[in-house]
């Protein structure tokens, strides 16, 4: 049998008649998808790409209000608030229109969106006189949406004060193998996402030398002082024997990318390869240059290291954590400070959320300290190590020592005093002060937990390099004990998250890589209860009685962990001052970590303390 000339096939995508059940696109926005159609005409196993549809993917409904502030104005100092619509997957809700009821910001109490307004909307103008800490909120009552801004702090200050601006400096474009151009990548981070700063970061094997100048341009024509500011970038992924992935930062928007192998589609004769590791710090020295060592595979060597040219190491992305290579950096006495990205490669820099494939977590930010809105202000913060990585909420965090800031290196004959000042996005768990990779105290100091609750949560990753991530799809049944009612926690993505659910059991589907995931339970159990979980890396009894409960399963930090539930602090906002006993010989790192109830994470860049 066979098709004659002119004859066809209907292949009929997604009608559920007869029991189909239908077919799901991608979970994100794509102008002109091709639906890619191959034959094998003769049954060889050859096949051959025939003329396939192009559609457009776009976005579902909306189902959430985002909006974002910038982190901290002056009294009376105009700023603009962003304000967009999403789908379930985290793409703008496009066609969105409705009107929205604001509070926080006594001179606009409401706004209509249309949908010529694209799912967005940027509101500038706006000022705050009095000094204090602001959260907007908005809320489309007929649509039943709602959402609030990260916190907006009006504080006093001098001209060329140190403000905390916040940007993604990892991902691809269509350049690469991403989706959109490096344009279009960089305006939504500045016009949907409503980014500081952002950096595209194109894996340098991947892109042709004929459309390296087409990033140069975008990087050139988005820059925007005062506003918005673009870095150019890329990635040099050499195998981890070589060294392993790099991120690296130009200061200019000059130069061309040194790759691991030969671009990927073009033969780059003028160009060979630099490859291992030291031949690239030994082409970038004497440039205005500076590497990231990438948290994404390949996993990187850290016995690999330039100490001027690797100041930062990325810690979260939303391939995954990675705070390992902080701890392994100081174990090594290295001078770093911290950042986290996105890896985004579907258009949404700063907006980043996993749709229902290998991506594990919502994209990470990267806040710095910079005296202004520009290129130049923010690659000398980022140089200076005055940064800090959240896994993507707007985590609004300071922290001094002797009056010494993130990234710092300073002498003291004295113990360091560090004051810490947080203001979250949702209740704060607890807050950490690290002395190099020793926890050295916690606020609060002691959580009782919540009565009649347990949190039960899984995480880390199959190894450090690919594949990292690790299928937890599982179940759970309680013995002795009745379940009243469960939250899942830490779940980014709506593809994962509970799938059955009883009064004395329940299934999930879970995916992480160095990230957690897990549930709150609220129960009523007696004497004895205990837990059955069941997962492809765990199949435990947990006694009630026996909490805390603790499994190391291998691989890369795997663990399945039971408590009691956190108590937390009751707030959203602390503010602590710690004092060192006594001062330590040598060169000793001191930083912080924020963990807040609904698992949002923020690291500080360490600050350095030399005794004598």
């Amino acid at each position: 049998w066979g098709l004659a000339e002119g004859e066809t096939v209907v292949f009929d995508l997604g009608n559920p008649e007869g029991g189909s059940p239908g077919v799901r696109a991608q979970t994100f926005a794509q102008r002109n998808h091709e639906l890619r159609i191959v034959v094998d005409p003769f049954g060889t196993g050859q096949h051959v790409a025939v003329p396939s549809p192009v559609v457009d993917i776009v976005a579902g409904p909306a189902e959430r209000l985002v909006l974002v502030a910038p982190s901290e104005v002056r009294p009376g100092e105009p700023f603009a608030l962003t304000l967009r619509a999403e789908d379930r997957w985290g793409n703008p809700a496009r066609e969105y229109a409705g009107h929205i009821a604001l509070e926080g910001l006594s001179a606009l109490t409401a706004i209509d969106l249309a949908p010529g307004d694209g799912g967005v909307r940027r509101i500038g103008g706006l000022r705050l006189e009095r000094p204090g800490l602001y959260r907007v909120r908005g809320r489309d009552v007929a649509a039943g949406l709602e959402g609030e801004s990260n916190p907006l702090e009006v504080r006093p200050g001098d001209e060329g004060a140190l403000l905390p601006l916040w940007g993604d400096l990892g991902g691809e474009s269509a350049e690469a193998c991403g989706t959109g151009t490096a344009a279009e990548y960089l305006s939504f981070a500045r016009d949907m996402a409503g980014l500081d700063f952002c950096a595209p970061q194109p894996r340098a094997c991947r892109v042709p030398p004929s459309l390296w100048p087409s990033v140069q341009e975008a990087i050139r024509a988005h820059d925007e002082p005062g506003r918005f500011a673009t870095l150019l970038g890329y990635t040099w992924a050499g195998s981890t024997c070589g060294g392993g992935s790099r991120l690296v930062l130009l200061a200019t928007d000059a130069g061309a990318p040194h790759r691991c192998c030969p671009a990927a589609t073009e033969s780059d004769v003028a160009q060979p390869a630099c490859y291992p590791l030291p031949e690239l710090y030994a082409a970038l020295a004497g440039e205005p240059a500076l590497i990231i060592v990438g948290g994404c595979g390949p996993a990187p060597d850290l016995g690999c290291h330039d100490p001027e040219l690797e100041t930062l190491v990325e810690v979260w992305s939303g391939w995954g954590a990675s705070p390992w290579l902080l701890e392994e950096a100081l174990a090594r006495g290295y001078h770093v400070g911290v950042i986290a990205s996105s890896g985004e490669w579907r258009g949404r820099p700063g907006a980043s959320l996993p749709g229902s494939g290998d991506r594990v977590a919502h994209g990470g930010l990267t806040c710095v300290y910079a005296q202004a809105r520009t290129r130049e202000a923010i690659w000398q913060a980022l140089r200076a190590r005055r940064c800090y990585a959240t896994s993507g909420p707007r985590i609004l965090l300071r922290v001094s020592a002797d009056g010494h800031t993130m990234g710092e290196v300073y002498r003291s004959t004295t113990p360091p005093t560090l004051a810490v000042q947080v203001a979250g996005t949702a209740e704060i768990e607890r807050v950490e002060i690290h002395r190099g990779n020793e926890t050295v105290h916690r606020w609060p100091e002691a959580d009782p937990g919540l009565p009649g609750w347990v949190r039960v949560a899984w995480g880390g990753a199959l190894a450090r390099d690919w594949p990292r991530a690790v299928p937890w799809d599982g179940a759970l049944r309680c013995h002795g004990a009745r379940i009243k009612s469960v939250i899942p926690y830490g779940f980014d993505s709506p593809a994962r998250g509970i799938v059955l659910e009883s009064q004395d059991a329940l299934s999930w589907r879970s995916l992480t890589a160095g990230n957690e995931n897990g549930l709150l339970l609220e129960l009523d159990a007696g004497p004895g209860a205990r837990l059955d979980l069941y997962a492809p890396m765990a199949d435990l009894r947990i006694p009630l009685d026996d909490l805390p409960f603790r499994q190391e399963l291998g691989g890369s930090g795997l663990y399945v962990r039971v408590e009691p539930r956190p108590a937390g602090s009751g707030r959203r906002e602390a503010s602590l001052v710690w004092n060192e006993e006594a001062l330590r010989p040598g060169t000793v790192p001191y930083y912080v970590t924020v963990r807040q109830v609904d698992g949002a994470q923020a690291w500080s860049s360490p600050i350095y303390v030399v005794s004598g």
